[in-house]
């Protein structure tokens, strides 16, 4: 059995990838963290998204590691958000181009990278082995909702990329129920590009 392909884990939600999966990959993630870590929580739109969501903050927090979710945000704005928060690693639920009911837990490190695949191992070994150094009752992780917030974070960095820089051009863009859902249109109307 492997867990980690080449882009996370992945498989049909709520048969491959279940709720009970997605806890124990927590759980094992958790212990290469350090005491008292923080980890940031982005997923796409896919049906399944909140309960992965659910059950990886189960998995941290009862594992003593601090979860902060930043709701429905693409990839590279986990990535950012990881660095600009300080924290030590970053779990992003989506499997990209596959149908709607597949999805995906991806970790990234505090850089915003996916874990190497030595850590990936690591994961998979602990999972298979229902080897979890789980915490105490009075080590349980603490949770934040950051959902509105880390949007807009992400929406001035891409402002500041891009202000000024593309007066003249016409955009079109084509979401398809992704991620971007979330940032794209406000980012643009915020550079003066109208709807419609």
């Amino acid at each position: 059995m492997s867990l980690f392909g080449t882009d996370g884990a992945r498989g049909v939600a709520n048969e491959e990838l279940t709720g009970r999966l997605a806890m124990e990959i927590a759980q094992a993630a958790a212990s290469q963290l350090s005491p008292g870590s923080k980890v940031l929580i982005g997923r796409d739109t896919r049906v399944s998204g909140p309960m992965l969501e659910a059950a990886l903050t189960a998995g941290f927090l009862s594992s003593g590691v601090d979860v902060v979710l930043v709701g429905i945000l693409p990839t590279p704005a986990l990535a950012y958000l990881i660095g600009k928060m300080g924290a030590q690693a970053g779990v992003m639920i989506s499997a990209s181009h596959n149908p709607p009911q597949y999805n995906g837990i991806k970790l990234l490190d505090h850089m915003g990278r996916k874990w190497p695949v030595q850590q990936e191992d690591k994961v998979e070994r602990t999972v298979l082995s229902q080897e979890f150094a789980l915490g105490q009752a009075h080590k349980v992780g603490r949770l934040f909702h950051y959902e509105e917030t880390a949007v807009a974070h992400y929406h001035r960095y891409l402002e500041s990329l891009f202000a000024g820089m593309m007066p003249d051009l016409h955009v079109g863009i084509d979401l398809a129920h992704g991620a971007a859902i979330a940032t794209a249109e406000k980012v643009l109307s915020s550079m003066g590009y109208p709807q419609g």
